[in-house]
C-alpha cells in the first residue's frame, strides 16, 4: 500500500501496542486498517482486559511488496476502555495475524466536540471469535 506496516504478529511473543486517550469509560469500535494473503486471526487487548480473538478474512491475493496488494479495514468493537489513556495490545495469540496498516478509535459524536471525532462507527463489525 506505500506504507510501513506492523508485520510478524502473534506466534506467541511479538506484540505492537498503541496508546490513546477517550474521554469516557466503556465499549469503543477500533477500525483496522490490515492486509492479509490469507485468512488470519487477530488478537487485541484493552489495558489488562480479557484478550478478544477476531476472525480476519484474505484482503488481497498477495502480500504487501505484490503489486495487486491492497489494504482492507474491518472495525472491531472493544471494552474495558477507561476514561483517559488507555492501551490496545495486538498479537497476543500463539497464531500469525495479519499485517497492520492503521488503527482508529471510534468517538461518538455525543462523547466529544464535532472538531475532536475520529471517522463515524462502520455497520460492518467483526464479532469475536473467542476469548483465549
Amino acid at each position: 500500500t506505500g506504507t510501513t506496516m506492523i508485520r510478524n504478529l502473534g506466534r506467541g511473543g511479538n506484540t505492537a501496542t498503541f496508546s490513546f486517550d477517550v474521554p469516557r469509560a466503556g465499549d469503543y469500535a477500533v477500525n483496522v486498517g490490515y492486509l492479509s494473503a490469507k485468512d488470519r486471526i487477530l488478537s487485541a487487548q484493552v489495558n489488562d482486559g480479557p484478550v478478544k480473538l477476531f476472525d480476519f478474512m484474505a484482503s488481497t491475493d498477495a502480500w504487501c511488496n505484490g503489486a495487486k496488494a491492497s489494504s482492507s479495514v474491518l472495525p472491531i468493537e472493544l471494552s474495558n476502555f477507561r476514561a483517559g489513556r488507555n492501551t490496545i495490545t495486538f498479537g497476543m495469540s500463539n497464531e500469525r495475524e495479519p499485517l497492520i496498516e492503521w488503527i482508529s478509535v471510534v468517538v461518538p459524536e455525543s462523547s466529544t466536540s464535532p472538531e475532536d471525532n475520529h471517522q463515524k462507527a462502520n455497520p460492518w463489525q467483526a464479532n469475536p471469535r473467542s476469548d483465549i
